[in-house]
């Protein structure tokens, strides 16, 4: 399975503790995981053993900012046997009318093509971030 095609699948929410215990008991702690953030589409290798303890890391970043819930914010898809999981920022969940809501960080188990990152990448807004951008475009083309 591609990267994109597990993106595009169906997700569920982890409304319940229950829910969310159980991705973290059934995450698969033989596998590589890879944590995406979004914002900078920069991907992380994470040993299988370290994944449930990383993910927790992301949840203590939501509560510190003072949201309700760890986990209102995220997905999966599947419980039994996860191999993504979606984490929406809480800030930019969409639900203002804004843009599109896009999560802020992915785990899973299928790395990305860089290609597949492509679609997450945002055109510079403010000439802050067009620096930025040339910066990581030329770091792209160094070896």
């Amino acid at each position: 399975m591609t990267f994109q095609t597990l993106y595009q699948s169906p997700f569920s929410g982890l409304i319940k503790k229950e829910l969310f215990d159980k991705i973290l008991e059934n995450m698969d702690d033989r596998t590589t995981w890879y944590e995406i953030v979004l914002d900078t589409t920069e991907v992380t290798a994470i040993d299988g053993s370290k994944a449930s303890a990383r993910l927790l890391e992301w949840v203590s970043r939501v509560e510190k900012k003072g949201h309700h819930s760890r986990l209102d914010w995220f997905y999966a898809d599947q419980t039994d046997r996860p191999q993504m999981i979606k984490l929406y920022n809480p800030l930019k969940c969409g639900c203002s009318g804004g843009e599109a809501s896009v999560p802020w960080m992915i785990f899973t188990t299928v790395k990305p093509s860089e290609a597949e990152l492509k679609q997450f990448e945002k055109p510079p807004k403010g000439i802050m971030d067009s620096i930025v951008y040339r910066i990581k475009t030329i770091r792209n083309f160094l070896p």
